[in-house]
């Protein structure tokens, strides 16, 4: 885990370093494209997307579990306006996240519905 280092007396938010993570693989892309973590993180997102969707679903369906999941972490290179706060950034990516899982009625995904 990557931790956030701040001077001495400064709290620490716990999920400080998610949106520092996340722009360092968006600038970095290239020269991490064959590093063995990001293929194993790889490997744990898909994971993710299998237990929140059936592996029976729709393909659409399927996708908007996967577009959610993303939703989580492309809140920090998307939304890049100085004026919008960490926490904004957050609760936009949750809200479209839960969207996306929820969606559809019929769907084979939204176990991420019982965890809220």
């Amino acid at each position: 885990m990557v931790e956030d280092r701040a001077e001495e007396g400064d709290p620490i938010e716990p999920r400080a370093g998610h949106h520092q993570i996340m722009r360092f693989f968006d600038r970095n892309q290239t020269a991490l494209r064959a590093h063995p973590t990001v293929e194993q993180m790889r490997q744990k997102m898909l994971s993710l997307n299998e237990i929140l969707c059936d592996p029976g679903a729709p393909l659409p369906v399927k996708l908007k579990s996967s577009l959610a999941i993303f939703a989580l972490h492309a809140a920090w290179i998307v939304l890049r306006d100085p004026t919008v706060t960490d926490e904004q950034r957050r609760e936009a990516a949750l809200q479209v996240a839960l969207e996306l899982i929820d969606a559809d009625p019929d769907r084979a995904c939204g176990r991420l519905v019982y965890w809220r």
